[in-house]
């Protein structure tokens, strides 16, 4: 596993999974920035992305750091390396009690429970009860609406950047890119980790689809920046400022209303439990380019 210089790793013994049975030995790779408070209520969780790691603060260079939006002088940020995945956290590359060789792909199935679960252990290590807010973009994004589901009283805001409540791809998909990845030499049904010959070629794949996922994308953001841009109505020669003032109020309620029903459905969803009681959780549905 590439656990990065920068990372540190909780050892968090054994781990109950959802879907049954346990992950024998949980290591959870993490980063943090910031001072946690003594009463360790500026806490800020940070889920990233499916290919990103635990580095938040050198992906978000932008926005996190002091005087930022993510302000570490307020802020304690923390960003765990998510369950399965390849900076440090138990995954398939992690070795098998049982044979003594990498998982692979008899790493025992997850889900995104399994994943919050996961941080949980994490936070209550550093002595987090209470979160001031989850931040999570794209896979994370749908890692923090699940927080929002499972503990939906453990934070007070929730934002989820550049994501959706549920995945456009199915199992479809899956079995697409294992057609793909079993055409490489070396594949040997996905026991590919112990050889590094083999994860050469498993590493190009995976290279080669990265690329063509993101020229998709940047494909997509270069259409819509086609699109006409939103104009503002002609200002009526002679108008006075309270007409203008009155315009401009109206203009902001439309707008209010169609972001809040835009957002409603899911915001009553994530403020209610299994028992259909509301929690005074703030959520922000955000869509951010570069």
């Amino acid at each position: 596993m590439a656990l990065l210089s920068t990372s540190k790793v909780f050892d968090g013994g054994a781990l109950a999974l959802q879907l049954g049975g346990e992950l024998s030995h949980l290591e959870m790779a993490y980063e943090t920035y910031g001072t946690l408070a003594d009463d360790a209520a500026n806490a800020v969780l940070i889920c990233h992305g499916y290919t990103s790691n635990p580095n938040a603060a050198g992906w978000w260079s932008g926005l996190i750091g002091p005087g930022k939006a993510l302000d570490t002088d307020r802020w304690f940020i923390v960003c765990c390396n998510m369950l399965g995945s390849a900076y440090g956290s138990s995954g398939p590359p992690s070795m098998n009690p049982d044979t003594g060789k990498p998982y692979g792909p008899d790493f025992p199935q997850l889900t995104l429970a399994d994943m919050a679960s996961a941080q949980d252990r994490v936070l209550r290590s550093l002595g987090i009860e209470q979160l001031a807010a989850i931040v999570g973009y794209s896979f994370g994004g749908q890692l923090a609406l699940q927080w929002a589901v499972s503990n939906p009283t453990r934070m007070k805001c929730l934002v989820v950047v550049a994501s959706g409540l549920r995945s456009r791809n199915g199992a479809e998909s899956v079995s697409a890119l294992e057609q793909r990845f079993a055409s490489c030499a070396g594949w040997n049904g996905g026991h590919y980790l112990d050889g590094a010959d083999n994860e050469r070629d498993i590493r190009r794949e995976l290279r080669d689809i990265r690329l063509a996922t993101l020229r998709h994308s940047l494909g997509n953001f270069a259409r819509l920046r086609l699109r006409a841009p939103c104009k503002r109505p002609p200002q009526r020669r002679g108008a006075s400022r309270a007409t203008n003032a009155r315009g401009n109020d109206q203009m902001g309620q439309r707008i209010r209303c169609q972001r809040a029903h835009h957002l409603a459905p899911g915001e009553r969803s994530l403020r209610r439990d299994a028992a259909g009681r509301q929690h005074p959780c703030t959520f922000a549905l955000c869509a951010v380019t570069h």
